[in-house]
C-alpha cells in the first residue's frame, strides 16, 4: 500500500510539474510576441536584406525558434518581400537598402521576382546599394538591379556564363549488376537518360544547348540595362570569361567599387547621413503586414511545390505535390463561395503521370465554378505542366523552366545484383502470365515489354490531348512542341505553350481583374501552414534531413538523386533529371 502510494504521489508530482512546464511555456511564448509587437522603426533607418537562406514563394515561420531563440524564419517569402518592401517603399523612416546576396538559393525565375520587386522599391526615390565579399553568378545578376555594387578587394565576382553539371548513374548501375528497362515517348524526353547514358544524348544537349542559351541572353539584358552597359558588350564579357577578379570587375563596368567593410559605411554616411547617425534594421525585424478594406471576395493561391506523387499528405515543409492532400485543398477552395478565383502557383518538374492527372481533372472542377490562373516559378515541366495547362490562363517569367510534354516508365532489372553480388535467387509461381510483370529479380518478357510501351503511348495521347484542349490547338500542334521537349518560358510563350508573361504578383493581380475585385482584395494561401503545436511535435524527421545534408556536404545532391530512385513507380512524367543551373 505504500509503495502504491508513493507510486501515485510520485506520478501526481510529474503531472503537475508537467502541467507547470506547459504553462511556463506558453507565458514564455505570450511574452515574446507581446516583445515582437514593440519593434520601433527609428529615423534613418537603412533596411538589410540578407538573402542566406532559400527563397520559396511564401514563408512559413518558425514561431518556436524565432520567438524563444531569436532565429529567422528557415527561408524567406517572397509575398513577406513584397509586403515588407511595399511598406519600406513609403516609410520616410527608412532611407534606402542594402542588399547582402553573395550565395543565393533560388532559381532564375524566383530571382527576377525578387528583383522586380527591389526595382519596384526603387521607383519611390530611394537607394538601393549592393555589398558583399562574393557574388555568385546568380547572386551577381540579382545585385545588378541595385544604384550601386561594391564588393570586397579580394572579393569575388563570378560572370562568366551559366551551367549545369549532369549526373549519369549507368556506371554505377553496371557496377552493381542492375540494368534500367526503359520505355518512353517522345525523342527529348530524357529523364531516363542517367540510367542508360554515360554522357548526353544529341537531342538533349540540343534542348539544353537551346534552352541554356535563351536563359543567358535574358540575362545579359537585364544586367546590361541595369548597368548601363551596350548588351553586345555583356555578351561578349560572358563569352570570354573576362571577369577573372575583382579588379576586372570595376574595370568592365559590372561593379562600380572596391571597398572594405568600413569603407563602404564610411561611404554611407557622407553620401547619405553627413548630420546623423545610422540606424539599420534586418528586413527580417522590419514589422509589415498586409490590410485589406475589400469585402466583396478573395483570390486563393495554392502554392504546388515539389514532385507530384500518391502520398497523401503534404506542408508547408514538405517538399512533393501530394495527390490527395491537394485533392482536399482543391475542393475547399472549389467550395468556398467567398473566394472568386484560384492562381495556381506551380514550381514543380512533374512527377507521377497519374497523379497529375488526378490533380488536373480536379483544376477543370474548380475552372467551372471560378477562374484559375497558373502562374509558373523556376519549372513547372511535365507533370508540372500537365497541372497548368488545366488553367484558363497561363503565366511565366521569361526564364522560366517548361514543356516536357513526354512519358515515361523504368523497371529496374535487379537479377544480376541479387544474384552474383547477394547469392539471392527467386522462384516465381502465378496465375497469369504477366502476374508478376513488376518483378524486379529478372528481366522483363518481351510481352510485358509491348505491355508497357502501350502504357506509356497511351499516356502521352492522353498528355497530348489535353494540352490540345487546354490550350486551344490541334493535337498535332502540341505534338510538334512536344516530344519531351523543354522550354524557356519566353520560347514557350512564343510557341503557345504559355500566355503571358509575369510572376506570382502579376498572376494575382490578373485574377483580380478577372473577377472584378479591388487592388486590396484579400489573398488566401493554401496550403495552410501547421499550427506551432503541430510544428512542434513534428520537427524530427526535418532535423535529421538537416543533419544528413550537412554530413553529406556536396555528395548530398547525389543521395538525394539515388533516393528518388524509389518514386519511379507506374508511369511518369517529369522534367529531364534535375536541372540546377548555376
Amino acid at each position: 500500500m505504500i509503495k502504491f502510494l508513493r507510486n501515485l504521489l510520485a506520478s501526481f508530482t510529474a503531472l503537475v510539474l508537467f502541467t507547470g512546464f506547459i504553462f511556463f511555456f506558453f507565458v514564455m511564448i505570450s511574452i515574446s510576441l507581446g516583445e515582437q509587437d514593440k519593434v520601433v522603426v527609428k529615423d534613418n533607418t537603412i533596411l538589410t536584406i540578407k538573402l542566406d537562406r532559400q527563397i520559396k514563394d511564401i514563408q512559413h515561420k518558425d514561431e518556436f525558434a524565432e520567438m524563444l531563440f531569436d532565429a529567422p524564419a528557415s527561408f524567406i517569402g517572397l509575398v513577406e518581400l513584397k509586403t515588407a518592401l511595399n511598406k519600406a517603399k513609403e516609410d520616410d523612416k527608412i532611407k534606402g537598402i542594402v542588399l547582402d546576396a553573395p550565395v543565393v538559393m533560388a532559381g532564375y525565375t524566383t530571382l527576377e521576382e525578387v528583383r522586380n520587386l527591389i526595382q519596384d522599391f526603387k521607383s519611390s526615390g530611394k537607394f538601393v546599394y549592393a555589398y558583399t565579399t562574393i557574388y555568385t553568378e546568380k547572386a551577381y545578376y540579382l545585385a545588378s538591379v541595385a544604384d550601386k555594387i561594391f564588393v570586397t578587394p579580394e572579393g569575388m565576382v563570378e560572370f562568366n556564363g551559366i551551367a549545369a553539371n549532369v549526373s549519369f548513374f549507368k556506371g554505377t548501375l553496371d557496377k552493381l549488376g542492375i540494368k534500367a528497362q526503359v520505355f518512353r515517348v517522345g525523342e527529348f524526353k530524357s529523364a531516363i537518360e542517367p540510367f542508360i547514358n554515360t554522357q548526353m544524348s544529341p537531342n538533349n544537349r540540343l534542348q539544353l544547348e537551346s534552352m541554356f542559351g535563351g536563359i543567358q541572353q535574358s540575362i545579359n539584358n537585364k544586367v546590361a540595362e541595369s548597368r548601363g552597359l551596350p548588351v553586345e558588350k555583356v555578351n561578349e564579357l560572358v563569352r570570354t570569361g573576362a571577369i577573372t577578379t575583382t579588379k576586372s570587375a570595376k574595370k568592365h563596368g559590372i561593379i562600380d567599387d572596391l571597398l572594405y567593410d568600413n569603407e563602404f559605411r564610411t561611404f554611407l554616411k557622407d553620401t547619405h547621413f553627413p548630420e546623423s547617425e545610422i540606424n539599420w534594421m534586418s528586413i527580417d525585424k522590419y514589422p509589415a503586414t498586409t490590410t485589406s478594406s475589400s469585402k466583396d471576395g478573395k483570390i486563393a493561391v495554392l502554392i504546388a511545390d515539389g514532385e507530384i506523387n500518391y502520398s497523401r499528405e503534404t506542408g508547408s515543409s514538405k517538399d512533393y505535390i501530394g495527390q490527395t492532400y491537394f485533392l482536399n485543398q482543391l475542393r475547399k477552395i472549389k467550395e468556398d463561395d467567398n473566394i472568386k478565383a484560384l492562381v495556381l502557383r506551380v514550381n514543380s518538374p512533374g512527377g507521377s503521370f497519374i497523379a497529375s492527372d488526378v490533380l488536373w481533372k480536379e483544376i477543370t472542377e474548380v475552372k467551372k465554378k471560378k477562374p484559375v490562373i497558373a502562374s509558373m516559378g523556376d519549372y513547372a515541366a511535365s507533370g508540372g505542366y500537365y497541372m497548368a495547362m488545366a488553367a484558363d490562363t497561363i503565366m511565366a517569367q521569361p526564364n522560366t523552366i517548361t514543356g516536357s510534354i513526354g512519358i515515361f516508365s523504368v523497371i529496374f532489372n535487379m537479377e544480376g545484383f541479387l544474384e552474383d553480388k547477394m547469392g539471392i535467387t527467386h522462384d516465381v509461381v502465378k496465375t497469369g502470365a504477366t502476374a508478376d510483370m513488376y518483378n524486379m529479380s529478372r528481366p522483363v518478357t518481351e510481352t510485358e515489354a509491348k505491355l508497357y510501351q502501350a502504357s506509356a503511348n497511351s499516356g502521352y495521347d492522353t498528355f497530348t490531348s489535353k494540352a490540345a484542349l487546354g490550350r486551344r490547338l490541334t493535337q498535332d500542334s502540341i505534338k510538334s512542341i512536344a516530344s519531351g521537349r523543354v522550354w524557356t518560358g519566353k520560347q514557350a510563350i512564343h510557341n503557345g505553350l504559355v500566355d503571358l508573361e509575369g510572376g506570382i504578383f502579376d498572376a494575382i493581380a490578373l485574377a483580380k481583374e478577372r473577377v472584378g475585385l479591388a487592388s486590396d482584395a484579400r489573398v488566401v494561401y493554401y496550403p495552410k501552414h501547421k499550427s506551432f503545436i503541430d510544428e512542434l511535435f513534428d520537427t524530427k524527421k526535418e532535423q535529421n534531413a538537416k543533419i544528413l545534408e550537412k554530413e553529406l556536404a556536396d555528395l548530398y545532391p547525389y543521395y538525394m538523386q539515388l533516393k528518388s530512385i524509389q518514386n519511379l513507380k507506374g508511369i511518369q512524367a517529369r522534367l529531364p533529371y534535375n536541372i540546377e543551373i548555376e
